[in-house]
């Protein structure tokens, strides 16, 4: 396929179908996303181009790839697969020593907490803590409890000099434009 086509292809395809075509998977077009990209285009929408042989091009992935060209938790002759449990890591030769759902198929085992867990600040086991402890606990929500007062009562402050600076702008503007209509007269 010529340089040419391939713009009119991708341009027919942006630009008289984009509203009407759900958006297609890696590697297909058309209307029901069931055609494969010609060769040598690959990717979405066939936007990308192989740099490679028309036998080594794949119209999802691209050009074909040494073990040693994937990425790191890649595998397969266009690193189209991640490793799978318990692998990880280059060429999938390292193991996980932690459960499946903590194991990235890139760097290993992550913490046996996720971001969309909400992190809790209460203590459950408070009544087995002795004195010294408990006093420790108190005091560390004390402070943060004086910082975050402190830090609304600078807020409010500078609100109330600015909300002043105002007010004073405004004052010194009405009387210099009274004394100025005085003068006029």
């Amino acid at each position: 396929m010529s340089y040419t086509r391939h713009v009119l292809f991708v341009y027919y395809q942006d630009v008289l179908w984009f509203k009407r075509l759900p958006r297609c998977t890696d590697g297909f077009y058309g209307r029901d996303c069931s055609i494969p990209c010609p060769k040598p285009f690959f990717g979405w929408n066939c936007q990308l181009n192989c740099t490679c042989s028309i036998e080594d091009c794949h119209h999802v992935y691209g050009c074909r790839r040494t073990p040693l060209e994937c990425a790191t938790g890649k595998y397969g002759d266009y690193c189209e697969f991640s490793c799978r449990y318990p692998n990880y890591g280059n060429r999938c030769q390292l193991a996980c020593l932690c459960d499946e759902v903590f194991c990235d198929p890139s760097s290993g085992c992550a913490e046996a907490t996720t971001e969309a867990e909400p992190k809790s600040t209460s203590i459950f086991h408070l009544d087995n803590m002795c004195a010294e402890e408990k006093k420790n606990v108190y005091e560390s929500n004390s402070t943060s409890l004086i910082a975050g007062i402190i830090s609304l009562l600078i807020v409010a402050g500078l609100l109330l000099v600015l909300y002043a600076m105002a007010y004073l702008h405004n004052f010194t503007c009405i009387v210099q434009g009274d004394t100025a209509s005085e003068s006029t007269l």
